[in-house]
C-alpha cells in the first residue's frame, strides 16, 4: 500500500486514505477513527472527531460521503519526517439523517483549498494539521 511508504507519494496516498476514513467516521459514525490517524494537537482533526462523536451520541449519520479530495500535491520545505501538501478537498452536499433515515439537516457543497502537514511516526503517516487557505 503506497500510503505506508515514507515518500512524498506515500504521503499523498495517505491523504486520500485519511479522507476516505474521515467519510467512514461520519457516515457510520465511528468515533475514534479520525483521532487514530492524527496528532492529538491537530485542531482540524479534533473538530472532525467531535462531529463523529456528536453524530454517534445523537444516533445520526451522514447519508453519503461528506468530503472528497480533489488534489493533493506534495511540496518541499517541511522539517525532517514531515511532508507538506497543497490540497483541495470538497465538502459535498450531504444529508444528515437520524436512525429512522429522516433528514435532520443538510450541509452545503464548497471547495476548500488548504495546506496539510503530515508526519512519519512509528512507521506510519499521521495528520499534524490542516490550514485552509481561503
Amino acid at each position: 500500500m503506497a500510503a505506508r511508504e515514507r515518500t512524498p507519494e506515500g504521503a499523498e496516498a495517505f491523504v486520500e486514505f485519511f479522507f476516505e476514513q474521515f467519510n467512514v467516521a461520519w457516515t457510520e459514525p465511528r468515533p475514534g477513527l479520525i483521532e487514530s490517524l492524527s496528532d492529538p494537537e491537530c485542531q482540524f482533526c479534533k473538530k472532525a472527531e467531535q462531529v463523529a462523536s456528536d453524530l454517534d451520541s445523537r444516533s445520526e449519520r451522514y447519508q453519503t460521503d461528506a468530503v472528497q479530495v480533489g488534489t493533493a500535491k506534495p511540496f518541499g520545505g517541511a522539517p525532517e519526517r514531515q511532508q507538506f501538501l497543497e490540497i483541495e478537498f470538497k465538502q459535498l452536499s450531504s444529508k444528515i439523517v437520524d436512525e429512522a433515515g429522516a433528514v435532520v439537516r443538510t450541509s452545503d457543497a464548497k471547495v476548500n483549498p488548504a495546506y496539510l502537514t503530515v508526519e512519519w511516526e512509528s512507521g506510519a503517516w499521521r495528520v499534524l494539521e490542516l490550514e485552509r487557505t481561503q
